[in-house]
């Protein structure tokens, strides 16, 4: 059987990219700012199995930059040797919410490491791959 393609997102199924997924810890979010240039930042997400989750104050400043459909790049690396990285690419679908969502607050509570989610996060960037 032939193995799929770069950027196929059955890619996403591979057991080391479900590890880099589910893993804790932050992952770099690239985009282009709002004068053109490239900004890159580090973001803690969660993956829901669908797309990755990407949560924030609204007023961040990443919020009024990022809109529908803007490209953006997601590196997720992992901390020990032998290290290993997985590199998303694709448009970005944005989510007004009042609050943090669910499954976020749920997320949250799972997780001491990403308890660095600001409280009263208000706005959520959902990157599917």
């Amino acid at each position: 059987m032939a193995k799929p393609a770069q950027g196929d997102v059955s890619l996403l199924q591979d057991p080391r990219a479900q590890a880099l997924l589910e893993a804790r810890v932050a992952a770099h979010l690239a985009y282009t700012w709002s004068d053109g240039t490239p900004h890159n930042t580090p973001i803690w997400f969660y993956w829901n199995g669908d797309a990755l989750v990407v949560c924030g104050p609204s007023s961040a400043p990443r919020v009024g930059v990022l809109t529908d459909g803007a490209p953006v790049a997601v590196t997720i690396q992992s901390d020990d040797w032998p290290y290993a990285a997985l590199l998303l690419r694709g448009p970005v679908t944005t989510h007004q919410a009042d609050g943090i969502p669910r499954s976020t607050a749920a997320w949250r509570r799972g997780t001491s490491a990403r308890s660095r989610v600001p409280p009263g996060a208000t706005s959520c960037l959902n990157r599917c791959p």
